[in-house]
């Protein structure tokens, strides 16, 4: 028992193990070595840098980069913009107009003002490297219509220069958002806008009993002159359109009811040049064929007044009175082609006394009032024709800045479409001529201040649309003009200071 209690005791003694096993010696490799101090440790040697080294600075420390916050590009104009656009051209041709003391406001008005602020917002999005020619070819013209009204009265200078200043926010609002637009959703928002407000037209008069003769709203008649061309351009870059046969043949049917001879004018020309592609003989026939069946409709048609509108188109009447008879109620077969015959007789003595300068804007109606206070109504009328009314109102040197806009822009259009790949020329002329052909039809037979200078803003736009559509194809490509740079000598003594 004692035996056993030692044992036990030297067991936990030794932590517990068995004092059986015999215990291995410690070797060298088992005792810890101590760590070297800075006292034990030799100096390192000096190793001396190369002799191309010596003397060169040190390169400094890379500068820690920090993140570099990128601001997000700005939105292109999607389909509000492209919208919105369309929604303020087709407000001109609304009957809707309030009266002020000073001008007349139109919704167009205010569709301009707010496209402009819109247009604002993509502002830092333009091509820096465009210049504005569109815009100033058009200055000039401006700039002497509202000085030139300025003749009649402070509110007539006033009133003009109103006009311009909405129709000149219509131009910058393009100028900003032409690089950017979808031509063809604009384009078919027009459609739809204009061919909405030729119904209207027509529902309206079929309410009120008129089933011809639809152009008592005014403003509203002119829609059928310019859908033919935006429908127009649709057909020329899709031939093989179904639907776009239907709405072709719906709006000729309206246009013949109305019987407004421009419009029908138009659209003849254009049926020509949309289905005869360009063909000489093609639309030739088309156009014979056409007169052909309107000189039938005419005799067919119960309706007196389409008679005489068609009868007038391909005979325009003609008188020998003299400007005094005509004035005290001497008319001829349309009292519109009496105010015409009037107004061309009277211009061509007003500007016989005023060739350079003009009588002024505006001032042709307040001297048919003075002059011929006794006249009927319709002859008291502006003149119908803009490039009539510019060289008496505007005289020579107004003509001279209005035809530089037709020029610049027709340039224009002819140096791109040479750009262009050879199959799509055809396709661009036609596309061309479908708008700018209506254009001078309207500028010729019809004098509406606002949409008479919408349609200069179309033409001075139609090169960087055209252009536009191109880009969208792939057929042009943009890119950037190279920045000049000029090299300026390192070396002071090869230029001299005198």
């Amino acid at each position: 028992m004692e035996a056993d209690e030692v044992e036990q005791r030297i067991r936990v003694k030794r932590g517990g193990q068995s004092s059986s096993p015999r215990r291995k010696r410690a070797t060298k490799s088992d005792v810890a070595t101590p760590l070297p101090t800075a006292e034990d440790t030799p100096p390192a040697p000096e190793v001396e840098p190369p002799p191309s080294a010596q003397g060169a600075p040190q390169p400094a420390p890379a500068p820690r980069r920090s993140p570099v916050l990128r601001p997000r590009p700005a939105p292109r104009p999607g389909a509000p913009m492209n919208g919105l656009l369309a929604l303020t051209v087709a407000s001109l041709f609304t009957p809707f107009q309030f009266a002020t003391g000073v001008a007349t406001v139109r919704p167009f008005d205010a569709l301009a003002a707010v496209l402009f602020m819109a247009a604002l917002t993509h502002l830092n999005r333009m091509r820096s490297d465009r210049t504005a020619i569109e815009l100033w070819i058009l200055l000039p013209y401006f700039g002497w219509h509202a000085l030139s009204a300025f003749t009649v009265s402070a509110q007539n200078g006033l009133r003009e220069t109103i006009q311009i200043a909405v129709v000149l926010l219509f131009a910058i609002s393009l100028l900003i958002l032409k690089d950017r637009l979808n031509v063809r959703q604009v384009g078919r928002h027009l459609l739809i806008g204009l061919f909405a407000v030729m119904l209207f037209n027509a529902a309206y008069h079929i309410a009120i009993g008129h089933t011809g003769g639809w152009k008592t709203l005014g403003d509203a008649k002119l829609s059928m002159t310019f859908l033919p061309v935006v429908l127009g351009l649709f057909l020329v870059f899709r031939p093989g359109w179904r639907l776009g046969l239907i709405l072709w043949l719906t709006t000729g049917a309206v246009i013949l009811l109305s019987g407004e001879r421009k419009a029908l004018l138009v659209f003849g020309v254009l049926s020509a040049l949309v289905y005869g592609r360009g063909r000489l003989v093609t639309m030739t026939a088309m156009l014979a064929f056409g007169a052909q069946a309107l000189q039938l409709f005419a005799l067919a048609t119960s309706n007196a007044y389409l008679t005489r509108q068609i009868d007038t188109l391909f005979n325009p009447p003609t008188t020998d009175l003299p400007l005094e008879a005509l004035a005290r109620g001497g008319t001829v077969e349309s009292l519109s082609n009496a105010q015409r015959i009037f107004s061309l007789r009277l211009s061509e003595d007003l500007f016989s006394q005023h060739p350079l300068f003009g009588i002024g804007t505006n001032v042709y109606v307040h001297y048919v009032q003075q002059m011929f206070p006794y006249a009927p109504a319709y002859l008291r009328l502006g003149i119908h024709g803009e490039f009539q009314r510019v060289t008496v109102e505007n005289g020579l040197l107004g003509l001279g800045l209005y035809l530089a806009i037709f020029a610049v822009s027709f340039g224009r259009i002819a140096a791109l479409i040479r750009r262009l790949p050879r199959p799509a020329r055809r396709t661009y002329t036609l596309a061309a001529l479908v708008l700018i052909l209506p254009c001078l039809v309207s500028l010729s037979l019809e004098a509406a201040a606002t949409r008479s200078f919408l349609v200069l803003i179309v033409l001075s736009f139609a090169p960087d649309l055209m252009r536009r559509a191109a880009e969208m194809q792939g057929l042009l490509t943009w890119r950037p003009r190279p920045v000049r740079t000029w090299r300026v000598p390192l070396d002071d003594s090869r230029s001299s200071v005198h």
